[in-house]
C-alpha cells in the first residue's frame, strides 16, 4: 500500500499489486493513469511483457502525469491528488515488479 495526499489535506490507501506468471507481468492500481505512466511502468519492468491494469482494488478516479498540470483541462482539475502522485505510484510499481522478478 502507498500512502497518498489528496490536496494536501487526507492522506489515502491505495493497493498496488504485481503478479507475473514466466516473463509475463502485470501491474495493477486503482486509478486511472495517464497513458504515460504506464509507459513507464512498461518501459522499466524487468518483464518482457507488462501490462497495466486500472480500476483493480477500487476505482479513486484518474491521475493524470505531471507535465499535465501547468495545461490545466478536465482531467487536472478533476484530479484528487497532488503533482506527482502518479510518478511516485509508478516508481513503486517497477519497483515491486524488480522485487518479484529477483524472487
Amino acid at each position: 500500500p502507498e500512502q497518498l495526499k489528496n490536496m494536501g489535506k487526507e492522506t489515502q490507501t491505495v493497493s498496488l499489486c504485481t503478479y507475473a506468471i514466466g516473463d509475463i507481468a502485470i501491474a495493477t492500481s486503482p486509478n486511472e493513469m495517464d497513458h504515460r505512466l504506464g509507459k513507464f511502468v512498461k518501459e522499466n519492468s524487468p518483464y518482457t511483457m507488462t501490462f497495466m491494469s486500472a480500476y483493480s482494488n477500487g476505482n479513486y478516479g484518474y491521475i493524470p502525469a505531471e507535465s499535465s498540470f501547468p495545461n490545466g483541462g478536465y482531467e487536472v482539475n478533476s484530479c484528487r491528488y497532488v503533482v506527482g502522485t502518479g510518478e511516485q505510484m509508478v516508481k513503486e510499481l517497477v519497483d515491486m515488479l524488480k522485487e518479484l522478478h529477483q524472487n
